[in-house]
């Protein structure tokens, strides 16, 4: 029974996928089509990180426009990144949407049907996490 419910999933999605194609004037490579789980994923990835990013965006964008008289804007800048990583990361919200953005990156890795054909999951995906492993190595060391 699961079988034919995955099915009727995987034609509608197809269907919808193809209406949206369509109306956008995108040409679909027919290639990626069993792709949509793993892309949306990424793209969720992608979204949570850009997230996580806003703070120091914030941060450079506020030290552009500082005026100090003798302090460099690069010390500026790191000791308010330093001062905002500080802040932010015994806070809880920060720290569960990290690891959501972890989950969502392995999860599609793991679903990906053929990596070899979505190359930009090691950027997007792969990468963030072998960073947070290495961080969390040498934190633990």
């Amino acid at each position: 029974m699961a079988g034919a419910a995955d099915k009727r999933l995987e034609q509608a999605l197809n269907v919808l996928i193809d209406a949206a194609a369509e109306e956008e004037g995108m040409p679909l490579d027919e290639s990626l089509r069993g792709h949509f789980w793993c892309e949306f994923l990424e793209q969720a990835a992608v979204s949570i990180q850009e997230l996580l990013a806003v703070p120091g965006a914030g941060v450079d964008a506020i030290v552009d426009q500082l005026t100090a008289h003798w302090l460099p804007q690069v010390v500026m800048r790191v000791a308010l990144k330093s001062l905002l990583n500080a802040a932010t990361s015994t806070c809880p919200g920060i720290a569960a949407l990290t690891a959501l953005h972890l989950q969502i990156a392995a999860a599609a890795i793991s679903l990906c049907p053929k990596p070899e054909q979505h190359p930009s999951l090691n950027a997007t995906c792969a990468a963030p996490l072998t960073k947070a492993g290495i961080s969390h190595s040498l934190a633990s060391a």
